[in-house]
């Protein structure tokens, strides 16, 4: 496991014989079609070998995302390229990757429950060429790539103060997002 340090790390006190594995590790896009996989590969067959679960991260997080990715700001080829880098990077792992975070921190460090709907998503490339239902195609798009695994909204700031879990909460109330699987 000394070769995966850095890439990988226990998921957390409560999951001791689990991984979160995420950013470039998971064969992130770094140009058109262009994807690595072998570093992944080889942590997924050492925990499917070891009995260890992994959670992945995270499919559509505006800092980990290129810039190719809106180039000409194109909503039809930018959806495409979203639902391309979800299928491929789930679907390579499908049933070995028991959840995903999907979104990460797409809400603003500000806002309350009375202002906290579009005005506090973060101004991201994603929520400015697809607009706010950039977060459920993601859901969505996850849940076609793997029926089976968990998916969530990560972000590590909502208990940062009552306004941004606010926003988050009110984000993500099935009244605000009401087809997200």
């Amino acid at each position: 496991m000394e070769a995966m340090e850095g890439i990988a790390r226990p998921a957390g006190k409560d999951h001791p014989h689990a991984l979160a594995v995420g950013g470039d590790p998971l064969g992130r896009q770094r140009q058109v079609d262009s994807w690595r996989f072998e570093w992944p590969d080889a942590l997924v067959e050492w925990s499917v070998d070891n009995h260890v679960a992994i959670h992945g991260q995270t499919l559509v997080w505006h800092a980990q995302t290129n810039d190719w990715f809106f180039r000409n700001g194109d909503k039809a080829a930018v959806t495409r390229r979203m639902k391309n880098h979800i299928d491929t990077l789930i679907g390579c792992y499908r049933g070995k990757i028991q959840s995903w975070d999907v979104v990460n921190e797409m809400i603003n460090d500000g806002g309350n429950a009375q202002t906290a709907l579009l005005e506090n998503f973060r101004n991201s490339s994603w929520l400015r060429t697809l607009g706010p239902e950039f977060l459920t195609l993601a859901f969505k798009f996850s849940h076609e790539a793997d029926p089976d695994a968990k998916l969530y909204y990560n972000d590590s700031n909502n208990q940062k103060t009552p306004a941004y879990g606010a926003s988050v909460d009110a984000v993500l109330h099935p009244n605000a997002a009401p087809t997200v699987p």
